[in-house]
C-alpha cells in the first residue's frame, strides 16, 4: 500500500492500528461478517470457473496438510462464522508485542 500524495506511512499505520483496536475490542457487527462471507463465498465459486484454479487449490491444500473434503466444506465453514469467532481469532493472532511495521523504499538511483 502506498500513501496518497501528502500523506505519510505513519498515518496508514495509525489508521490500521485503530481498526485493529476496534476489532480486538469486539466491535464487529453481523453485517460486516456477512459482507465478508458473501465475498469469500463468491470467490470460492468463481475460482471453480478457471481450469488452473482447481488443481492449484487442491495441490496447495494437500501440500499443507489439508484435505479435499475441507475444500468441499468451505461454503458451510464460511457461513458458520460469527462475529465472536472473528474477534477470538483476531485476539489469538494480533498482539501489540508482536506487531511490526515495515517500509519498502526504492534504492538510491533505482528507477
Amino acid at each position: 500500500m502506498q500513501p496518497a500524495r501528502g500523506r505519510g506511512a505513519s498515518e496508514i499505520e495509525a489508521a490500521v492500528g485503530e481498526q485493529m483496536k476496534r476489532l480486538l475490542d469486539g466491535d464487529v457487527t453481523a453485517d460486516e461478517v456477512e459482507r465478508v462471507q458473501n465475498r469469500m463465498l463468491a470467490g470460492a465459486i468463481y475460482s471453480q470457473d478457471s481450469l488452473a484454479s482447481g488443481p492449484r487449490l487442491c495441490g496447495t491444500m494437500l501440500c499443507t496438510g489439508g484435505t479435499i473434503d475441507e475444500i468441499d466444506n468451505w461454503p458451510q465453514a464460511i457461513a458458520a462464522v460469527r462475529p465472536d469467532d472473528v474477534v477470538a481469532a483476531a485476539r489469538h493472532v494480533w498482539r501489540d508485542d508482536r506487531s511490526v511495521t515495515s517500509l519498502l523504499t526504492a534504492a538510491e538511483g533505482w528507477r
